[in-house]
């Protein structure tokens, strides 16, 4: 019994924090409701109360947990859920809604057309550059552009994160190397 109320415990505190949109549809939705009271009279009541009712009115709630773990936690995809165009209205309620899938495809996307320009376009413009000083330097550029976007555009740990840079950095290296040490006979 014992190790059982253990494992529950530790499954319990496993859960993830709730999203602070959640927190604040939550907020709202449990502020009012129409109650018609035995006259008649419409009135406006909250609808949850005690305890429940004052866990929501913490603004840095302790005791709350979600329920299921949002789609995405990187930056590009929190932003894109916190400016989405796209919102709309539940029935009854004055609250927005969005739709995570058409979040996560719009991310993706963007994600991963970022990557394609900054391996082929780092490609194609050290093709063009000759001067091996300006060559490093934009290959120091274009890693640190990469390095972002990595950070930006997904949920990579530190570690993955480093790992992907060196990977990208090591490959533009390679390449210009390979450029320079081509050597072209022009025959005539």
């Amino acid at each position: 019994m014992t190790e059982e109320a253990l494992l529950r415990q530790n499954q319990i505190s496993a859960l993830e924090k709730p999203k602070k949109r959640a927190v604040e549809v939550s907020r709202h939705l449990s502020q009012v409701d129409d109650v018609h009271d035995n006259t008649g009279t419409k009135r406006r009541q909250h609808a949850l109360s005690g305890l429940a009712g004052q866990r929501l009115d913490d603004r840095n709630p302790r005791d709350l947990v979600a329920v299921r773990k949002p789609a995405e936690q990187d930056l590009l995809s929190r932003f894109l859920q916190e400016h989405w165009m796209f919102k709309t209205t539940g029935a009854g309620y004055d609250c927005e809604h969005i739709k995570e899938n058409h979040v996560s495809w719009v991310a993706a996307g963007v994600s991963t057309v970022a990557a394609a320009l900054l391996l082929l376009g780092a490609i194609v413009l050290l093709h063009f550059l000759r001067d091996e000083k300006t060559q490093l330097g934009v290959i120091a550029l274009l890693t640190v552009l990469f390095a972002t976007s990595v950070g930006v555009l997904t949920n990579a740990r530190r570690a993955e994160t480093f790992a992907a840079t060196a990977a990208y950095a090591a490959v533009l290296v390679v390449f210009v190397s390979a450029e320079s040490s081509c050597t072209c006979v022009v025959e005539r």
